[in-house]
C-alpha cells in the first residue's frame, strides 16, 4: 500500500511539474510536447536524489552506533565521487601528454572510457610489479 501511495505521489508531482512548466513558460515547446513518462522521470530523479543526500547526510552526521547502518552507503557514495574526479584527471592528462593521435582520442572519450582505461593500466602495472610490490616476492 505504501509503495502505491508513493507511486501515486510521484505521479500526480510529475504531473503538477508538467502543467507548471507549461504554464510559466508560456507553453514552451520543451514542457507542451513533454510526455507524461519524461515528466515522471524527472520527478523520480529529483526525488531519488534528495533521497541519497539524505541518507548520505545521515551517515556524516549521526552518532557512530547509529551511522554505522549507512556506512557503505557513504562509502559508495564517496567512492563513486573520488573515482570520477579520477578518470576525469585522467583525461585530462591524456589530452596534454602523447601523441597527436593520443591526445585527439582523449579529447573525444567519455568519463566511462577514460575511467576503463585507467583501470587497464591500473591493473597492468600491478601484473607487470607483482613480484616487486608483493610483501613477501
Amino acid at each position: 500500500m505504501t509503495i502505491l501511495l508513493a507511486v501515486a505521489g510521484l505521479c500526480a508531482a510529475a504531473w503538477a511539474f508538467r502543467f507548471a512548466g507549461q504554464k510559466l513558460t508560456n507553453n514552451r515547446p520543451f514542457f507542451r510536447d513533454m510526455p507524461f513518462g519524461v515528466a515522471f522521470g524527472y520527478v523520480f530523479a529529483a526525488v531519488a536524489l534528495a533521497g541519497i543526500i539524505y541518507i548520505y547526510v545521515l551517515a556524516r552526521t549521526l552518532p557512530p552506533a547509529e551511522a554505522n547502518k549507512y556506512f557503505f552507503f557513504r562509502l559508495a557514495v564517496e567512492g563513486f565521487i573520488g573515482f570520477s574526479i579520477a578518470a576525469w584527471l585522467f583525461r585530462e592528462a591524456g589530452r596534454r601528454i602523447g601523441t597527436r593521435a593520443s591526445r585527439k582520442l582523449f579529447r573525444q572519450m567519455p568519463l566511462t572510457a577514460a575511467f576503463g582505461i585507467m583501470i587497464i593500466l591500473a591493473y597492468a602495472f600491478v601484473a607487470i610489479f607483482a613480484g616487486w610490490l608483493a610483501p613477501h616476492g
